[in-house]
């Protein structure tokens, strides 16, 4: 866990040198980035990629955390309309907070593609079909229920309910297990989207719920989280499924590793989607139709198909 922890710190540590990088004069095209966490990893992972492929096209991609504040992000976004970005990739904390800044920034030239969020002020948009892939995660997590405890056991949510799409991503979940597994009962639910909350909010769910069998979180943060806290007290792994979402290395090596993550929703890995992002923002830029929606795919991705998964990465 203190390897997870340590690397999520060198990761932030790493986006605020970028943070405080020059702006390359002669770059091709200048592009804003402000990510909501980049300690997530794949946050950390999508802004690598795009910074790589952007030194490769020599355009100037500078990455922002804003650290989930939404006065924060405003200021950043004001500080890429000063410096007359001509693109701003942004993951917006708060979406009716944000929409009258990004507006700003639509008004004085500079192009908004928008991750997760439909903003009106957007040329595009990077979207989840968030209730989709929650009610993917429940029914996972509802199959293996059903395998292993006849339906019935006492289940976990993680959530992350300060952000709304993200509720929808947990009613999903609630939805996909209430149908699955009926007899299953919800008896915890509290919000864990990084590693190290996950640990400490499922401890104290366990403590107070010692028959959770099942933990099923929004993100790879919260699930990577549970898992540790198992492992921690010396629980027979076996015994006990968690299911998430973003399918990071972390997620993966534990279910290699037959641990208790059994499942982890993939919507794409972090080069795919900087990928795309790119080759929108790229579209946007150059020319060429394109549709305002681009939504990513859910894939699940468990121990019959994560060596394929992870070998794909590579």
């Amino acid at each position: 866990m203190k390897k997870l922890l340590a690397a999520a710190s060198m990761a932030a540590a790493c986006m605020g040198l970028m943070a405080g990088s020059a702006w390359a004069e002669d770059a091709d095209y200048s592009v804003g980035v402000i990510f909501q966490d980049i300690t997530n990893p794949i946050f950390a992972e999508v802004s690598d990629v795009l910074q790589t492929r952007g030194a490769e096209e020599g355009w100037d991609i500078t990455v922002l955390d804003c650290k989930s504040n939404a006065t924060e992000e405003i200021a950043q976004v004001e500080n890429f309309i000063e410096k007359a970005v001509d693109v701003l990739v942004i993951y917006p904390v708060d979406e009716a907070a944000l929409e009258p800044v990004c507006q700003q920034a639509a008004d004085a030239g500079i192009k908004v593609f928008s991750w997760d969020f439909n903003l009106e002020c957007a040329e595009m948009a990077y979207l989840v079909d968030n209730y989709t892939v929650g009610k993917a995660i429940g029914e996972q997590a509802a199959n293996w229920i059903n395998e292993n405890y006849d339906g019935k056991c006492e289940v976990a949510v993680l959530d992350y309910a300060s952000l709304p799409v993200i509720v929808e991503r947990a009613n999903g979940i609630i939805d996909g297990i209430k149908e699955g597994a009926p007899e299953a009962e919800i008896v915890a639910q509290d919000s864990a989207v990084d590693a190290a909350t996950g640990m400490t909010v499922a401890e104290n769910m366990l403590q107070a719920h010692p028959d959770i069998k099942v933990f099923a979180c929004i993100g790879d943060g919260g699930a990577v989280g549970a898992n540790e806290a198992l492992k921690a007290s010396g629980a027979n792994l076996e015994e006990y499924g968690i299911f998430g979402c973003d399918a990071s290395d972390e997620a993966c090596a534990a279910i290699v590793n037959n641990e208790a993550v059994r499942m982890s929703i993939s919507l794409g890995t972090a080069a795919e989607m900087a990928d795309k992002v790119f080759e929108c923002v790229q579209l946007m830029l150059e020319g060429g139709e394109y549709e305002k929606e681009v939504y990513k795919v859910a894939n699940p991705i468990n121990a019959e198909n994560v060596e394929e998964y992870l070998a794909a990465q590579k």
